[in-house]
């Protein structure tokens, strides 16, 4: 495999232009987050994230923190196997061990240095990445795992008034506006969203199953709420009624628990031992 070029970023970039080349680039972001555009479409980036571009792909960058990349650059005998179509942007992420970053630095150290059989190198380094990109197509994103890893941990603290959302959101390792763009598009709601969306369901399992037991001030503490005004707003703003009106509308009513998703009804159990 022959690679026309390797190079990574000497300054930090906030708008790189259209441009376009006529062979393949495998670009992998190494700081910040923003997004690319290309054929009409819009790949997100952060570190360790992979794109692909095809030959003569019209694309540009994007980012608001500013971004450095590092890229290399292969002639069409990239198009080995199925893996990678001419026309189609393949998106990857680099291992926990940063392999991709390594082989790239590594051949950009070995061509400022102008060492011996440099070019059988490169190429050698070429053919590297090629598999490594292979073994990364079936590879489980660290995106959708880091996306259910917070959810998770969403479900664990529903009723602990400490939980500190935006700490978490710092600890996945994506930059925060760009986690809250890819868990809306996963989940549908952003995460504050989200997350009040688990307390409410579980509020309302609670009232169901305790409402001769526990008042709504004492449910609310349950659900992670200090202030039974805040739960009553955000009740009302996610089911359009009150807990009070809630409350009432179960009088005679038949209940349901396998309607409540198994990891709630299971923390719901946790909890409401620890509230006796």
């Amino acid at each position: 495999m022959h690679v026309i070029f390797v190079d990574r970023s000497a300054q930090t970039f906030y708008h790189f232009p259209d441009h376009s080349h006529p062979y393949w680039e495998v670009m992998l972001t190494t700081k910040g987050c923003g997004y690319t555009m290309a054929n009409r479409s819009r790949y997100s980036f952060y570190p360790g994230k992979i794109l692909c571009i095809p030959p003569n792909t019209v694309h540009s960058s994007y980012s608001e923190e500013g971004f450095c990349d590092a890229c290399i650059s292969f002639d069409d005998s990239f198009l080995i196997g199925q893996q990678f179509k001419n026309d189609t942007i393949r998106e990857f992420e680099d291992d926990a061990n940063g392999t991709l970053k390594q082989l790239l630095f590594i051949a950009c150290t070995m061509i400022q240095k102008n060492v011996p059989n440099l070019h059988p190198f490169i190429d050698a380094v070429g053919d590297a990445v090629y598999q490594f990109l292979l073994t990364r197509a079936n590879t489980r994103s660290k995106t959708d795992m880091c996306i259910d890893n917070f959810e998770q941990l969403l479900i664990e603290n529903i009723g602990n008034h400490q939980f500190d959302l935006s700490k978490a959101m710092e600890k996945t390792g994506f930059c925060k506006g760009h986690f809250r763009r890819i868990f809306k598009e996963a989940k549908g709601m952003a995460p504050v969203a989200y997350f009040n969306h688990l307390r409410i369901e579980y509020a309302k399992q609670q009232l169901q199953q305790y409402r001769n037991t526990f008042t709504i001030r004492e449910i609310a503490a349950f659900s992670g709420f200090i202030d039974p005004y805040h739960f009553s707003k955000v009740f009302k703003k996610c089911e359009g009624i009150s807990p009070s009106e809630y409350l009432r509308s179960l009088d005679g009513s038949v209940i349901h628990p396998a309607s409540i998703p198994a990891p709630l009804r299971d923390n719901a159990a946790k909890t409401s031992l620890s509230g006796h």
